[in-house]
């Protein structure tokens, strides 16, 4: 199986300073999601012709840092409550159009829980995937 990995940050909280020891990164799955569907065009014949396919996989990634991961993890539940995860979702599942307010609320309420002393991104994680007709 070929694989081509990509990373990327649909939306980033800007450093507000540097992380000093002992702080905690926690990182949790939000999403995922396949887009980019088209064939490669190579064809292999077994003995009928199979044409190669490949998508483009994404996982977003919620990634705090700080010094306190019961809050983070309090955070997280809270903006996860407030029914804002479950925007990120119908947003991908809508094919994305509004993806980045959902997110961006999402990291909004996050940062406004959890103050200056932290910092919060979700990355976009994507690589290729192949497969066979």
């Amino acid at each position: 199986m070929k694989t081509f990995r990509t990373r990327g940050t649909l939306a980033a909280a800007p450093v507000k300073k540097a992380l000093a020891p002992g702080h905690v990164i926690v990182q949790q799955h939000l999403a995922s999601y396949d887009d980019s569907f088209q064939p490669t065009g190579n064809t292999k014949f077994d003995p009928w012709p199979h044409a190669e396919m490949k998508k483009l996989h994404h996982d977003l990634v919620l990634i705090v840092s700080g010094p306190d991961e019961a809050r983070i993890r309090s955070c997280i539940n809270k903006a996860v409550a407030a029914g804002l995860l479950a925007a990120i979702v119908a947003a991908i599942s809508t094919l994305g159009a509004a993806l980045p307010t959902a997110i961006s609320a999402f990291l909004a309420e996050l940062e406004s829980c959890l103050g200056n002393s932290f910092s919060v991104r979700i990355e976009n994680q994507s690589h290729w995937e192949y497969w066979w007709t």
